[in-house]
């Protein structure tokens, strides 16, 4: 396929045969088959063979929609509106080119882009678009020079000078014409000719156009190459109407085709020359003819589908920006939402802490209170005292905190000093039960349990439970003690 490839710009024929002969084969996989498919559609027209069908193109436009790179879309699609070019489908063909248009800035193959915008020129012509046909035209001979092909250039110069006079472009027509003349020695015959043709066209001196005419004649030897219908035109404008029927004549013996233009030319040197008769018969023949032609342009939406691709293009780009602004909304509302029900948890979570803190401090103080009633008795053991007077300092340091959060760390530490020896803690916590709840421990007394074990039976009574009194005190169990306690 590689091979192919390459064989394709330098000998069409050699190409074709080599494809047609892989044509019988069996190829596997979607991207060989497409890569057939399109060499295979670049072969014939590269040989001049048009295919009015697109049954070997569709395999290359439906893999390269999706996948290949954008030179390849561009081919798939311009070899496609190429089918429909040769069917005479006009508004087909140029939806195919308007579609390989999106991939022309980022393909590579700048010959392939310069014949995308000739198409399309050719297509705006036949639709008498002549400017945009014109702007097409400009951008193909940029790329024709860009890729070094100087023959397709010339040409599109050419066709630039034609369409710059039928658009008033006197820019146009004489910057063309100045670089053909500059490269006058690399123009073919056709060339030249053409470019003799826009010069007469272009000036409005009766003598000045015979000196052309008569240019044209002696430097175009090949007879076939010379624009006889301009050179008849230039001739009706002068009055040399014999002349300019011998023109006409020439046009077709050597290949014309007799159109509309070539019909109301033909009445117009008739009707000069006074052969009125025939004269009325082009003319109907014109007006059949132009009136069949008014009525494809009329009906063709060729000259919009550019237009009508863009407009689907902003549509599909505002269907999505609102479809982005629509879930980016959704997102905010959602995320406002769980925020809100995120702050209002925490807020909730706050005030029950708050209540619970509340009501803590309410039980300290009361603690505090009955402590400082135990310390008033001096009948008080010692030991017992002290130990009420370092619960109550550990006390007052919370009751602070709560009013000053300078008092919170200190508070902390106190508290862990107290708790740090656990035999020490639990003895203390005893102490203060035999104060404060008396009747509590006398019980636990009578049910023969030893300190240690109505100490715990304390830690039990302000709130804790086994697992918790078991990983404070480090043992793996406490003493069961009876439930009927």
């Amino acid at each position: 396929m590689q091979q192919i490839a390459v064989k394709l710009d330098e000998n069409p024929a050699a190409a074709l045969e080599m494809l047609e002969e892989l044509e019988g084969e069996k190829l596997t996989g979607r991207r060989l088959k497409a890569r057939f498919a399109l060499l295979y559609s670049m072969a014939l027209d590269k040989n001049c063979i048009d295919i009015a069908s697109d049954s070997v193109i569709n395999c290359a436009v439906k893999y390269y929609s999706r996948f290949g790179s954008p030179g390849d879309k561009l081919l798939a699609h311009y070899y496609h509106g190429v089918t429909f070019l040769n069917a005479a489908d006009i508004d087909k063909a140029m939806d195919c080119f308007v579609k390989a248009g999106r991939y022309a800035g980022r393909c590579e193959d700048a010959g392939a882009v310069a014949r995308l915008y000739t198409a399309k020129m050719l297509v705006y012509k036949y639709c008498y678009e002549f400017e945009k046909a014109l702007s097409q035209e400009k951008l193909a001979a940029e790329y024709f020079l860009a890729d070094g092909d100087s023959t397709r250039y010339f040409n599109a110069l050419c066709s630039i000078s034609t369409l710059g006079g039928l658009t008033g472009d006197s820019v146009a027509v004489f910057t063309s014409i100045n670089l053909l003349n500059h490269h006058w020695e690399k123009l073919d015959d056709i060339q030249k000719s053409r470019c003799f043709i826009t010069q007469i066209e272009a000036s409005d001196d009766p003598a000045e156009k015979h000196r052309l005419i008569d240019e044209n004649l002696s430097e175009v030897r090949d007879s076939s190459a010379i624009q006889w219908t301009g050179i008849a035109n230039a001739l009706l404008e002068t009055g040399q109407f014999d002349a300019g029927l011998d023109a006409i004549e020439s046009y077709l013996r050597y290949g014309g085709t007799p159109d509309a233009a070539y019909y109301i030319l033909s009445a117009k040197l008739n009707d000069g020359h006074g052969n009125t008769s025939q004269a009325l018969s082009d003319y109907k023949r014109y007006l059949s003819l132009i009136d069949e032609e008014n009525v494809k342009v009329l009906g063709s939406n060729s000259k919009y589908a550019e237009e009508r691709i863009i407009s689907q293009l902003r549509t599909t780009r505002f269907r999505y920006w609102l479809a982005i602004c629509g879930l980016s909304i959704v997102v905010v509302c959602l995320a406002s939402v769980l925020l809100f029900q995120k702050i209002r948890r925490l807020r909730s979570e706050r005030e029950k802490e708050k209540i619970e803190y509340e009501a803590e401090l309410e039980s300290l103080r009361s603690e505090i209170k009955q402590l400082r009633k135990i310390r008033r008795d001096k009948t008080l053991e010692q030991s017992i005292r002290s130990a009420v007077e370092e619960r109550l300092k550990v006390l007052n340091m919370f009751v602070m905190a709560s009013i000053s959060d300078s008092f919170s760390t200190k508070a902390r530490d106190e508290l862990a000093k107290l708790m740090e020896n656990r035999n020490d803690f639990l003895e203390s916590t005893r102490k203060s039960f035999m104060i404060a709840h008396p009747k509590f421990i006398e019980y636990l007394r009578k049910q023969q349990l030893n300190e240690w074990e109505t100490g715990c039976c304390c830690l039990y009574a302000i709130g804790l439970n086994g697992s918790e009194i078991s990983s404070y005190l480090d043992r793996k169990a406490i003493y069961n003690v009876s439930s009927s306690i």
